[in-house]
């Protein structure tokens, strides 16, 4: 039946067109050069999905932490198709920065996620992943200790047999933009256009499209697919992994539509009245302005809040290093002191027992030191400078005795002295540096806690007025800006466009229907096997909404627990990988990485159940990878492979 309903949607791009041209009443070829002019063609072809699994991940670095420095390396080789796992066995042991880290190369955009701690202490990231069959690889190299967002070099390669060839190499903000282009290409997808309200168009790429791959336990998004439900993305993303046909020329001509609306808006716009309504705005905000400049000022207040909190946990860190810094420079100095002491009371010695000597030489003795016999009786006469008692050679008493170890000594003890003296100066610098930064830290501080006090003080309902007539200040001038009225160029414009979604739309909606019902099925059933209570009816519609009714009671996805959310958020990621499977349509990569989807409320018996649902998918599929970050249960041990783990026991953490 669905291959059937599959082959009747198909209609070819001949008969589309002629379609459009009878329904606009507007000639075959003028409808070929609109549809031309605005970029839309015809995608009838079934799109085939390609297959993306990383297959290692590896970086090293120096941590910074409280008591020590220490160089890490992490290196996990030989990943593919199956359920993997980062685990510990308690928080904060990185699982969630090796899940980043993917994220990051997979988007080609470091940091990211990457905390600033972790960020500061990498120096090199290899992420090595295969599309198909063809290997490619992200590196990243980095100062260890540079926090900048902008620092470091990036490369993109892929290997061609044995050889590398480099895709790009240079500045790192360089990279996002050509892994991007490189994923679009690969797995076949297109930007998804928008228009804001004043008529700019705009476009979500390779991030949003990604962003559907990653599954956080604890985020706050109330988007069934991917981050974000501006621009109707949810259904945008669901139609581009479920892989519908036409369904990227029929995103083409909404996007023209809206571009086109301003200027085909009517003559008989209500100008004047959005004139005086826009009048009455600036005068209200131009009282507020007058009346109350605190309302006006507070908005400025706030981002120089944000400044100083920023600048005061710099400064913060800077006392930290030059305290710990002056303290190992007085310990060093304390050292050297004792030193000199030391060595100073070593020369003295030396120079008294020199002294001594020369004191004791030059004395003429007139009695024998054993017998007392007085040499003036018997006087005996030194000879040849020889003494009369030894017979030793005499020094002259007018000579300078020299003492070699007396000169060494003192030459060490000058040169502990000029050493001491360029400690002490090092340790007053560092005195100083520190008196400089503690006063500047308190200054920020103090700064920090005057502009929180003034905004509590001054706290009143003004500033959100003020914020909100800006906005409708804005949306006015947009308005008036884009009101003039329509040639006949632009309504032969629209009519074809209206009629190009009027044939298109009929060649989906009918598929679309039925297999947004067997998302809806499969996300029932999967997210009662995860520990979602009481559902019984589950509908995904045309707008990418999913109903439910709950014990009872009409919901949707949005108004559920943030528990709930996330084992609806897995589900509905799986479902779509099923149906579009099961139905040979599809360009979902076959990747997710979910980040502690134990976290949100899920008993053990629950997270066994979603687990080994996630694992069975992935085995049925086949080409599947799905990795997870979580706190270790032992219901892990039964759905994921010993080989595919890695674990930090204890308080050890993965890296």
């Amino acid at each position: 039946m669905n291959t059937q309903v599959t082959a009747m949607k198909l209609a070819d791009e001949f008969t589309w067109i002629d379609g459009i041209s009878k329904t606009s009443n507007v000639d075959r070829s003028a409808v070929e050069d609109i549809l031309r002019r605005h970029g839309i063609r015809a995608q009838a072809t079934v799109p085939r999905a390609r297959k993306v699994a990383f297959t290692s991940i590896s970086f090293s670095g120096e941590k910074e932490e409280i008591a020590s420095h220490a160089e890490f390396q992490f290196n996990w080789q030989g990943l593919g198709p199956g359920l993997w796992a980062v685990m510990s066995d308690v928080n904060n042991r990185g699982k969630s920065s090796i899940l980043n880290i993917l994220k990051a190369a997979l988007q080609g955009d470091f940091p990211n996620n990457i905390k600033p701690d972790i960020w500061r202490w990498l120096s090199k990231i290899d992420v090595d992943l295969r599309i198909d069959l063809i290997n490619y690889r992200v590196s990243v190299e980095k100062q260890s200790g540079d926090q900048s967002t902008n620092a470091g070099q990036a490369k993109l390669s892929r290997q061609l047999e044995d050889d590398w060839t480099t895709l790009y190499e240079g500045d790192l903000p360089g990279l996002k933009g050509h892994v991007e282009d490189l994923f679009m290409e690969e797995l076949g997808f297109t930007k998804i256009y928008a228009v804001n309200d004043s008529g700019t168009l705009y476009e979500h790429s390779w991030p949003a499209v990604a962003s559907a791959l990653f599954i956080g336990g604890n985020t706050e998004s109330k988007a069934i697919f991917g981050e974000l439900v501006v621009d109707g993305l949810p259904l945008r993303l669901l139609q581009l992994y479920i892989g519908l046909p036409w369904i990227s020329t029929l995103t083409a001509i909404t996007t023209a539509k809206k571009i086109l609306a301003p200027t085909s808006r009517p003559f008989s716009d209500p100008l004047v009245t959005v004139r005086k309504h826009l009048k009455t705005v600036e005068e209200e905000i131009a009282a507020i302005r007058s009346k109350v400049p605190s309302a006006v000022e507070r908005v400025d207040l706030r981002h120089h809040m944000t400044m100083l909190d920023t600048q005061l946990a710099e400064k913060q860190a800077k006392v930290g290093v030059t305290r710990e810094a002056l303290q190992l420079s007085i310990e060093a100095l304390d050292r050297i002191r004792a030193e000199q002491a030391a060595q100073a009371c070593l020369v003295q010695a030396l120079s008294d027992e020199r002294d001594a000597g020369y004191v004791f030489r030059n004395l003429r003795p007139e009695r024998c030191p054993a017998c007392e016999a007085d040499f003036r009786i018997h006087p005996v006469q030194h000879k040849d400078e020889n003494c009369i008692l030894c017979k030793s050679a005499l020094t002259h008493t007018d000579e300078v005795v020299s003492d070699d170890r007396l000169q060494a000594a003192a030459h060490d003890l000058e040169d502990i002295n000029n050493v001491l003296k360029g400690e002490e100066s090092k340790v007053s610098v560092a005195r100083r540096e520190l008196n400089k930064l503690t006063t500047a830290r308190d200054a920020l501080s103090s700064e920090l806690e005057a502009a929180q006090n003034e905004l509590r003080e001054n706290s009143d309902d003004s500033e959100l007025r003020f914020a909100e007539l800006n906005a409708t200040a804005k949306e006015l001038k947009a308005l008036l800006g884009s009101s003039d009225s329509p040639d006949l160029k632009t309504r032969q414009d629209k009519a074809v466009l209206d009629a190009a979604e009027k044939q298109t739309r009929e060649l989906i909606d009918g598929l679309q229907t039925e297999i947004l019902n067997d998302v809806a099925d499969a996300i029932m059933r999967l997210s009662t096997t995860f520990g979602v209570r009481n559902l019984t009816e589950a509908t995904l519609n045309g707008q990418g909404h999913l109903k439910l009714i709950q014990g009872g009671a009409d919901t949707s996805f949005s108004k559920l627990t943030k528990g709930e959310r996330l084992r609806v958020k897995i589900a509905a990621a799986l479902a779509v990988v099923e149906v579009a499977r099961a139905r040979g349509l599809g360009r979902h990569p076959g990747l997710l990485i979910l980040d502690s989807p134990g976290a949100e409320e899920v008993v053990d018996s629950d997270f066994h159940e979603m687990l080994a649902n996630v694992s069975r998918v992935a085995q049925e599929m086949g080409g599947v990878q799905v990795l997870i970050g979580t706190i270790y249960r032992k219901e892990l041990e039964e759905v994921v492979p010993h080989l595919n783990r890695r674990h930090a026991q204890g308080d050890a953490p993965l890296f």
